[in-house]
């Protein structure tokens, strides 16, 4: 009679089983594994594998000389599996199989020398087939410190739809066949948001009546399964929240609310759904341990519905539904637990109670806003949950000077606290929570403010007065403040007078390439001795008439047009016509 697991220790059994064989040897080992095979009911084959698998013993056997080998190529092998990696869509759906990959590869070189069938076998054996290829990435298992640490939402559309008070369900032929009837287009769908606690797997979903996400939807959700809700333990709200990058999650409304609850929020890469695991998981639990109930008794509207969400959610995570075993089991854990009694180990510093809804809806409005930092170091800001604007002091926060810009948000925790971003050098933001500047009721002076005669106060150094400061620390060094202060005024040399700022360039040689390089001359005018006016032919001419009371001869007019095409001095003149006049003299 085949024994089953549930009856007695397998792994015990065989163990000892191993023992025996390794004790009797090849001759002996046949009998035992016939009659352990017949006693467990498996095959020899199976039994051989699971001695194996569970105790990591084996038959000793010599491995054949040609295992391993084939007659295949790898390239071929490699371009087959690449073809098909770059055929995967994005939803993963495989279009290229491995039949008409082989004929592509085939008729592009490649040498497929083995059967279809050993081929995909070679890949498989490789790891290089498209269904391991699709798994290029492993999951990294993530964990949360305790609970309302993360908490993962996601929406679906959910089957469901009601029609003039009654409940129908989209049947799958109306799913994928586009056949919904035309009033159910019309009217506005029932989706389903589902939140799950990482740490104790409590799950809470939530349904709304809506033709699409939107942020009210979000907002609603959020707010029931954030808040106390009589017979739930569950509430809070948490440190992280993890989703997709749906419209209705990147709204500046909703991560103007999650800011001002101080929840980080996370979103996953496209693609990467399994991120978020546990809420996907907790989707499906909703769809066929709930709503497959009402298949069988149907609610007439969403209110119902939730009424109905509500109850069976708080029996499977209190593990108080009949005949089912609800708990968690987690390979971590000592043995499965309800995830109510997981989720009540949260200690009083990781719950933080959701403030009321009204409040919530205020910082669903408006984005981001700007403001500019007073001389005072002071800016104004009017919150939502405050009657007036109001005065803050920045005094003393790293990179805030005066008439700098920063960036501000309302926070719901507190009285009327709010965030200030500030950009730093390298890109980075500085954040910071700022209460509002407190007055004393009767003459309107700032509580905190210093007393005459009594208390003396300075504001804090600003970023610029702190860097100036390091910088005149730098300039005299080994000096006090006050020290710093008098050599300042005494116009004292910076740097002990040791840097030398030009009198090292009296050291310089100039390079022989410039000294020797020829140049042109420049000519200037002389101020002081103007150059004369030099004529041109016709005022030469002129020149002789009134100068020497007499006629230029034909040949003195030619020759000065020869000469002095360019212009003449009436001293180049003079001297050229006495030359001549000696010359004509001597020659008779």
């Amino acid at each position: 009679m085949a024994r089953t697991e549930g009856e007695f220790n397998v792994t015990q059994y065989l163990s000892g089983l191993a023992r025996q064989l390794d004790e009797a040897g090849h001759g002996g080992r046949g009998q035992l594994i016939e009659q352990a095979a017949a006693f467990l009911g498996w095959s020899p084959q199976r039994l051989y594998a699971q001695l194996k698998r569970r105790v990591g013993w084996s038959s000793g056997r010599k491995t054949r000389a040609d295992k391993g080998t084939t007659a295949q190529n790898h390239e071929a092998l490699l371009k087959v599996a690449t073809m098909q990696k770059n055929s995967v869509r994005k939803n993963g759906k495989v279009v290229l199989h491995l039949p008409v990959a082989l004929s592509i590869a085939a008729t592009n070189g490649a040498e497929i020398q083995v059967s279809r069938g050993r081929f995909g076998k070679l890949l498989r054996d490789r790891k290089l087939d498209i269904e391991r290829q699709k798994l290029d990435r492993a999951v990294q298992p993530m964990r949360s410190p305790h609970p309302n640490y993360l908490h993962q939402v996601d929406p679906s559309l959910c089957l469901l739809y009601y029609l003039r008070g009654e409940q129908q369900m989209i049947r799958d032929d109306q799913l994928y066949k586009n056949k919904l009837p035309e009033t159910a287009r019309i009217e506005a769908k029932v989706w389903r948001y589902v939140l799950y606690d990482h740490a104790s797997a409590v799950i809470v979903p939530w349904y709304v009546e809506a033709r699409g996400e939107s942020v009210d939807s979000l907002f609603q959700f959020l707010m029931h399964a954030w808040s106390r809700q009589s017979g739930r333990p569950f509430h809070g709200a948490p440190k992280y929240l993890l989703w997709d990058k749906g419209s209705a999650n990147i709204s500046h409304p909703v991560k103007n609310l999650l800011e001002a609850l101080e929840v980080q929020d996370l979103t996953h890469a496209a693609g990467r759904a399994r991120v978020k695991g546990g809420v996907e998981n907790a989707n499906n639990l909703v769809e066929t341990q709930f709503e497959s109930r009402l298949r069988f008794e149907p609610v007439s509207s969403v209110e119902e519905l939730n009424r109905a969400a509500f109850a069976w959610a708080n029996a499977w995570n209190a593990n108080l539904i009949p005949h089912q075993d609800t708990r968690l089991q987690r390979d971590g854990l000592p043995g499965p637990v309800a995830r109510f009694d997981l989720w009540s180990t949260i200690k009083s510093e990781e719950l933080r109670i959701l403030p009321d809804p009204e409040k919530c809806k205020m910082f669903l409005e408006g984005r981001r806003v700007t403001r500019k930092v007073s001389r005072a170091l002071e800016i104004a800001y009017k919150h939502p949950l405050a009657e007036a604007s109001q005065n803050y002091d920045l005094s003393g926060l790293d990179g805030v000077c005066a008439d700098d810009t920063v960036e501000v948000s309302p926070l719901i925790y507190g009285e009327a606290e709010i965030m200030v971003r500030v950009p730093r050098y390298d890109g980075e933001t500085l954040e910071y929570h700022v209460k509002p500047i407190t007055y004393e009721s009767r003459f309107g002076f700032r509580a905190d403010a210093p007393v005459w005669g009594q208390d003396y106060r300075t504001q804090p150094d600003t970023e610029i007065e702190r860097q100036g400061k390091a910088l005149d620390r730098l300039a005299f060094p080994d000096k006090t403040a006050e020290e710093i202060a008098k050599a300042k005024d005494k116009n004292a040399t910076p740097f002990n007078g040791e840097m030398r700022a030009h009198s090292h360039l009296l050291d310089v040689a100039v390079p022989p390439a410039v000294a020797s390089r020829r140049g042109s001359e420049i000519t200037i005018p002389d101020r002081a001795h103007p150059e004369p006016e030099r004529l041109n032919v016709t005022g030469a001419l002129v020149w002789i008439l009134r100068t020497l009371n007499r006629q230029p001869t034909p040949e003195e007019s030619a020759a000065i047009a020869r000469e002095f095409a360019e212009g003449v001095t009436e001293e180049a003149l003079r001297a050229w016509l006495t030359a001549r006049e000696q010359r004509q003299a001597a020659e008779g």
